[in-house]
Formats: C-alpha cells, structure tokens, sequence
C-alpha cells in the first residue's frame, strides 16, 4: 500500500523529498566540483543589450518593493528573467520560449540526490506549437532534465 501526502497540489510519495529539504550533501552533489569560479562576461564576444526600460524599473522594484520576505525577492528575480527570455527569443529564434512562475515537479529523478517533488519559483521552457505564445493556450511545456556533470549534454 501507497502512502501519499497533498502538499500544494502534489501527491508526495514518502520517498520524495522537496527543494528547501536539500542539505549541504544534496547541494555537493549537485555541483561535485563546488564553486568553479567567478563568471565574466564579455560584451564584445556576444552583445546583449536589455530594454531602455530594464534599468529604470529596476531601480523602481529595488526602492520601492522590500525584500524582507521571500515574495519581494522574487519580483526582482522575475524581472531579470523576463528580460533574459524576452532576449533569448529574439537571439535564438524562440518565440515559444516562455517562463512558469511556481511551477509543479512531482518525482523527478536526480541522479545522486534521489527523487525531488515540490514547486519552483520560476522554470523556463517552450511550448507546442508555432509563432508567438499567446497566454492560455499553452499546451505543452518541455520537461525537466536533471543531468550529472559527469554525463553528456
């Protein structure tokens, strides 16, 4: 017989755990190599350039909107994600590119870690179909892979 638990609209079977139940073991194994370093960018290499409006809202959320609790953090990551996907579309030619916000995963595999179910803040993906990706028909949303480092992309 199945034990399952209804934590936020997901069926928890007593094998998974959730994302905030990750240790300071799950997250070496997450990254066996730990911290590799600082990333630089370099602009001349491959150009990005954000909005008009990206700075200023910015600065509105960052004087406006308190990062206390963890809702007023995530209004600022929001903002830093849309304007990525927004230029990811135009770069890559992903007009189906789109962003979940408090996205449910039930059960996924991740190898060394075990099985994880809960709800991400935010998840990217890109829906079935052609053309630009109009809000409510949305059909399909590519799933989520977790990867080893040690395995091939």
């Amino acid at each position: 017989m199945s034990i399952l638990f209804k934590i936020a609209n997901i069926y928890l079977k007593p094998s998974c755990r959730s994302f905030s139940a990750l240790t300071a073991t799950d997250r070496m194994k997450l990254t066996p190599s730990g911290t590799l370093g600082e990333v630089h960018y370099n602009p001349s290499q491959n150009p990005i350039t954000p909005a008009d409006y990206f700075y200023p809202q910015l600065l509105d959320y960052l004087s406006i909107v308190s990062r206390a609790k963890e809702s007023g953090c995530r209004i600022i990551t929001a903002h830093y994600v849309t304007h990525a996907v927004k230029i990811a579309r135009q770069k890559y030619e992903l007009p189906r590119l789109i962003i979940l916000s408090e996205h449910p995963v039930s059960g996924e595999h991740v190898p060394d870690v075990g099985v994880l179910s809960g709800v991400l803040d935010f998840t990217c993906g890109t829906t079935l179909g052609e053309g630009n990706a109009p809000f409510g028909d949305l059909l399909v949303v590519s799933s989520l892979t977790f990867r080893s480092r040690t395995e091939r992309i």
